[in-house]
């Protein structure tokens, strides 16, 4: 699409200006996380579009972390606000893996 294309372009124009980008998929609460899992439509359609942003961050050449299971980096489940959105402890961990992965 020509979102798609725009946005290849901004990042391409960034590559040239040799500004870092660097990406990751934002954590889910692991109720959430296990709501969507647990229904076949709404985890193919979570997979195709984990799938999908992979794809297009790596045409661009963009790191991609996956981080919407907040198992893989030890957030705990009652240190959220609600379903997307962390507390400091939680986003604490966060930037810390994203650190420890180099980005």
């Amino acid at each position: 699409s020509s979102r798609v294309a725009v946005f290849l372009a901004f990042l391409r124009e960034l590559a040239s200006d040799r500004v870092g980008v660097y990406a990751y998929l934002t954590p889910y609460h692991p109720l959430a996380l296990d709501a969507i899992r647990s229904r076949p439509r709404a985890r193919a359609g979570f997979d195709r579009s984990r799938a999908d942003l992979q794809a297009l961050f790596g045409r661009a050449g963009v790191p991609l972390m996956d981080l919407t299971d907040p198992a893989t980096f030890g957030a705990t489940a009652h240190e959220w606000y609600d379903a997307n959105h962390m507390q400091a402890p939680n986003g604490a961990r966060v930037i810390d893996v994203l650190r420890r992965r180099g980005l």
